[in-house]
């Protein structure tokens, strides 16, 4: 579960850089047994249910507005501050570990993720949307390879945002769901509630550092 009132961060995706790193080896073959193929970054691994696993009945709603997704190598990390007063605990800082960032606009009832860091293999044609059963927000990643034609057999970074609305404020629970279309069925890397009162927060979805980034000058801090 998130603590918001202890962890809780602003961040600005809409002035996010890009910071990407090319990727020179050659494309293999697909592989379901190669590691570099792909990957789950270390998260515990559960089948989930499709538009999430909560809420009343009814189907998952779309509710995806605007996508963002890096290139190799990840955003250029913002610095921000909280605003409660109390002491802030920092996140991890970016090559240590995958965040999950989130800010909820009250006003315009949009609620906007940035999964930072995200450990997959350098060929890859990536996704994100956003759906909505009952109280629970499903946010969905998808890796697949390159075109059609395979991976390469290196490993990169990369961050995933979205912006999506209308949700009401309130607590909402929140599925990370992430498919390497390669490497198996779609898994829950994160879940946990979110209280959007809050304003803004973030979790770590994996504590494994990864040594296939660069680190910044500059890491989402809270003062």
């Amino acid at each position: 579960m998130l603590n918001a009132t202890s962890n809780r961060i602003w961040i600005s995706l809409g002035a996010i850089v890009f910071a990407a790193t090319a990727c020179t080896t050659e494309v293999v073959g697909n592989d379901p047994d190669d590691p570099s193929q792909g990957g789950s970054g270390g998260a515990t691994t559960t089948t989930p249910s499709e538009g999430g696993s909560g809420g009343s009945g009814g189907p998952a709603l779309d509710v995806t507005k605007n996508v963002d997704i890096s290139e190799c190598g990840g955003f250029q990390p913002l610095s921000g501050s909280g605003d409660s007063g109390e002491p802030q605990a920092p996140p991890p800082p970016y090559c240590d570990a995958e965040v999950l960032y989130w800010i909820y606009d009250a006003e315009r009832q949009e609620l906007t993720f940035n999964d930072s860091r995200v450990e997959l293999n350098c060929c890859g044609d990536h996704a994100i949307s956003v759906s909505r059963q009952g109280d629970t927000v499903t946010v969905t990643e998808t890796d697949a390879p390159e075109g059609g034609a395979g991976r390469c057999d290196c490993l990169c970074v990369f961050d995933f945002g979205a912006t999506a609305g209308p949700i009401e404020q309130g607590l909402v629970q929140v599925e990370l769901v992430r498919h390497v279309t390669d490497g198996g069925t779609p898994f829950v890397a994160w879940q946990g509630s979110v209280d959007l009162s809050e304003g803004a927060g973030f979790a770590v979805v994996d504590t494994t550092p990864s040594y296939f980034c660069e680190p910044y000058d500059s890491a989402p801090s809270a003062s």
